[in-house]
């Protein structure tokens, strides 16, 4: 028996167990306030200077409309995350657009130029992993995820507030 199912098959099975795609389709608006209302207050981040914002481009190739996050986000301890997000777009029958992210990369690092933490699927756009480094900058591991296992970018956030307290009370 063939194990693969259809995008939308997946979808209902998923209804059915009540699970919503963490990555799914959602509103321009309403994406935009979430990413707002989980950053702009955010203890972690340097509240000086302003979050990247969405732009839209239209492929050539095939007239697609995409949607790009692309920017810096500066957080306190000279921690920098350098955010690269692609959506691909769609119209519903309402005339509202809608987006869902495809392309992935939050890349956390001291303004050194020393890796801290990352998450990507750059290199494939189904291979989701995490890296992490060493104190070094030097990269100790590589783990493949699953895409309901890559974080939203507020708890890429939340999780390296907690990398860098857990290694500043240690020393390391």
């Amino acid at each position: 028996m063939d194990k693969r199912l259809s995008h939308s098959e997946k979808t209902k099975k998923r209804q059915k167990r009540n699970l919503k795609d963490r990555h799914g389709w959602n509103t321009l608006d309403d994406y935009n306030h979430i990413y707002h209302n989980y950053l702009d207050n955010h203890p972690f981040l340097d509240h000086t200077k302003p979050l990247p914002e969405f732009t839209y481009y239209l492929s050539e190739e095939n007239k697609d409309v995409y949607v790009v996050l692309d920017g810096y986000i500066y957080c306190n301890n000279d921690i920098v995350v350098e955010i690269k997000k692609t959506f691909e777009t769609r119209i519903v029958a309402s005339g509202i657009l809608k987006i869902r992210c495809i392309l992935y990369c939050y890349n956390a690092y001291i303004k050194a130029n020393r890796c801290i933490l990352r998450y990507d699927n750059i290199d494939k756009l189904s291979d989701y992993h995490k890296h992490t480094f060493n104190s070094d900058g030097q990269e100790l591991s590589r783990v493949s995820i699953t895409r309901q296992q890559f974080p939203l970018l507020h708890e890429f956030i939340d999780e390296l507030q907690k990398l860098c307290i857990i290694k500043s009370e240690t020393g390391i």
